[in-house]
């Protein structure tokens, strides 16, 4: 996942040095400038920030998770409770954890959290009748992608707490009632929503950041937001980012990302923390992806859509 960045020339970022040692990175000498929106570059592990990218027929695919950790060596940066359209080995149509509160962990058993039903889904040539995993409708030529929660809590390394205050994570994020969704649909730019009740991150069992229930697009956060003390983790929420049908950020002529309005492809993630250091480790909260190839899907557009069974991956 790209570190979060200016856009124009790279501004590197401080660390502090407490977090820093915890995770075993070390940190340059950094500014404390804030950008105002997402770029490209960074960790990009072999499945990249927008997800699995596969060779598709029909020009439409989606991936969707519900965590993921990234950058943090000797873990694995598979998803968590991700779905994939089309399916693939592990990967099905859509996922659900049930309303007990579950711990969350990498496929390799690293602490990472705990959910309450947590949920994907990834449907291609449907788009959703309804959030959740209520009915869909056929929809050829379009893809469509959500996850989110009820209730979770993600820390790098997760540590709870004895009780049911806030998490001892070294930094934490808790949401509830967080979603992420893309859609895109055949003659048309591809569509994000992303919405949470309540939003909060934590260091060290301390709350230091309340995210506003507006749930503004790209939203940045620093952490710690006091200026006068070192930055050592940076974070979005309702992040948007348009990509193209490869999976790959939208670039200007300077190379530098850039929303692009017409993108028929792209991703969201509910929230996209940052810990800063000489080798960024990166977590994702409520990932919906979509790629939608306009050559092959854009005839397609005057489909009208038909309510079908609950979604069910298509090839």
């Amino acid at each position: 996942m790209s570190p979060w960045r200016a856009s124009g020339p790279g501004i590197a970022l401080a660390a502090g040095l407490g977090l820093v040692a915890t995770l075993a990175v070390a940190a340059p000498a950094q500014s404390a400038a804030l950008p105002m929106a997402p770029v490209a570059g960074g960790h990009e592990p072999a499945t990249g920030d927008w997800g699995e990218v596969v060779e598709t027929k029909d020009g439409v695919q989606a991936h969707a998770w519900v965590a993921r950790l990234q950058g943090l060596g000797g873990v694995s940066d598979a998803p968590v409770l991700d779905a994939h359209h089309p399916a693939l080995p592990g990967q099905p149509a859509e996922q659900n954890s049930g309303y007990e509160v579950t711990p969350l962990a990498t496929k390799d058993g690293f602490p990472i959290g705990r959910e309450s039903a947590a949920y994907s889904r990834a449907l291609g040539n449907q788009i959703a009748a309804s959030t959740g995993f209520d009915k869909a409708a056929s929809k050829p030529g379009a893809a469509f992608a959500e996850a989110g929660a009820i209730s979770i809590d993600i820390g790098v390394p997760y540590v709870g707490s004895p009780g049911s205050g806030t998490q001892l994570s070294t930094v934490g994020i808790h949401a509830e009632g967080v979603s992420a969704t893309a859609t895109a649909l055949p003659g048309k730019p591809v569509d994000f929503s992303g919405s949470a009740s309540r939003a909060y991150f934590s260091v060290l069992g301390e709350k230091t950041v309340t995210v506003p229930k507006l749930w503004e697009v790209n939203y940045g956060v620093r952490i710690p937001a006091d200026y006068s003390r070192p930055v050592f983790a940076l974070a979005t929420t309702n992040e948007q980012v348009t990509t193209d049908v490869k999976g790959r950020p939208t670039l200007d002529a300077d190379e530098q990302y850039t929303y692009d309005a017409e993108a028929t492809s792209g991703y969201a993630n509910a929230v996209h923390l940052s810990i800063l250091g000489a080798n960024v480790t990166d977590v994702t909260l409520g990932h919906a992806g979509v790629l939608r190839d306009a050559k092959k899907t854009d005839g397609l557009s005057k489909t009208k859509a038909t309510r079908t069974g609950a979604g069910v991956s298509a090839r």
